[in-house]
């Protein structure tokens, strides 16, 4: 498994156009995405975090290639991103997701 870090700084102001290009991107007919979270720094509200979590790096490379992710998430962010921006991925070595598991569903029917 794979998760996918990028951090950017943003329009002050942003988020919630940043949150409606998210909310009208698919996560799930996003071949080998298991999950994505959009968060916003808690000290720095003009910082934002994309947490994806993978399949494999096969699928993300896929993904990023894709015209699909040029268009609908790249074109689409840009005009609100501004100034740092950094990417990380990583392998998960261990994993213990039970704790998130209900949350996860509690919010789904909320």
């Amino acid at each position: 498994m794979i998760v996918r870090i990028y951090w950017g700084r943003i329009v002050p102001g942003s988020l919630p156009s940043i949150e409606e290009v998210y909310r009208h991107y698919d996560a799930a007919s996003t071949p080998g995405m298991r999950a994505r979270f959009v968060s916003q720094d808690l000290n720095d509200p003009d910082s934002i975090y994309v947490v994806t979590i993978w399949d494999d790096l096969a699928s993300v490379d896929r993904w990023v290639a894709s015209d699909d992710y040029k268009m609908r998430i790249t074109r689409a962010l840009k005009p609100f991103i501004v100034g740092g921006q950094s990417l990380s991925l990583s392998e998960v070595r261990v994993e213990d997701l039970a704790s998130l598991l209900p949350v996860a569903a509690r919010d789904s029917h909320a």
